[in-house]
């Protein structure tokens, strides 16, 4: 299975965005990106150990979003564990990884401010663990 996987700029991470929300009358700075990626798994986090170089004439999405590499899962069916990850970056480097059952689960929750409510919207029970520099594509 491959997944697009993209990174926000840090700006649009931590509710500072300059763009009034449709679904908030309010127009209050909500942040809607998301910090998980969905996987066979369900959401899950991604741990990338070091820093990535990422060029900086890659494509710009929506809400500045960068999308700067594919997520290649060779999904093991019986024991999800055993699921090996490659991530491509660009054009010149993968990395290799795995897939982590996380101790205890995270929720994942999304707060109204509007109404002072909070929302379970997932439960995320697995990480993406990349431990390993990244490797030249030959």
């Amino acid at each position: 299975m491959h997944v697009q996987i993209s990174i926000s700029e840090l700006l649009s991470t931590i509710n500072n965005n300059d763009a009034p929300n449709e679904n908030n009358e309010n127009n209050e700075n909500i942040n809607t990106s998301p910090l998980t990626i969905m996987t066979p798994l369900g959401r899950t986090i991604v741990e990338i150990q070091g820093d990535l170089e990422i060029s900086t004439n890659m494509e710009v999405l929506q809400d500045q979003e960068i999308r700067f590499g594919l997520l290649d899962i060779e999904e093991n069916i019986k024991d999800p564990v055993l699921s090996r990850v490659t991530l491509y970056v660009g054009q010149k480097q993968r990395i290799l990884g795995k897939i982590v059952s996380l101790e205890t689960p995270l929720g994942l929750l999304k707060f109204d401010k509007i109404n002072n409510n909070v929302i379970l919207e997932d439960v995320i029970q697995y990480k993406i663990l990349f431990q390993d520099r990244p490797l030249p594509i030959m």
